[in-house]
């Protein structure tokens, strides 16, 4: 199992929910992602890269900054999730 919560950087609102997400799921028991989307809008941008990694940090979660619309950084989170449940099974396999 695996969390991943995604927010919108231009939305401090669609941020400050991740909290709310990550009690939702139980905190701490899973490992998990928190993306930060839409770093492509520099000009709107509200949620600092510093601010949400941070919070990352606080939680337990690595942190990736993407952008969808423009398909920029998209892999590396879903790479890293494959990666860790790969160790994972290697792991479990000894």
């Amino acid at each position: 199992n695996y969390v991943v919560v995604v927010y919108d950087v231009t939305n401090q609102a669609s941020f400050e929910s991740c909290g709310k997400w990550l009690q939702m799921v139980a905190k701490g028991k899973l490992p998990g992602l928190l993306i930060a989307n839409k770093c492509d809008l520099l000009d709107r941008r509200c949620v600092t890269t510093d601010v949400g990694k941070a919070f990352a940090e606080a939680n337990g979660l690595v942190y990736f900054e993407t952008s969808a619309l423009e398909a920029d950084h998209c892999d590396p989170p879903f790479k890293h999730i494959a990666h860790d449940f790969a160790a994972k099974y290697e792991a479990s396999l000894r």
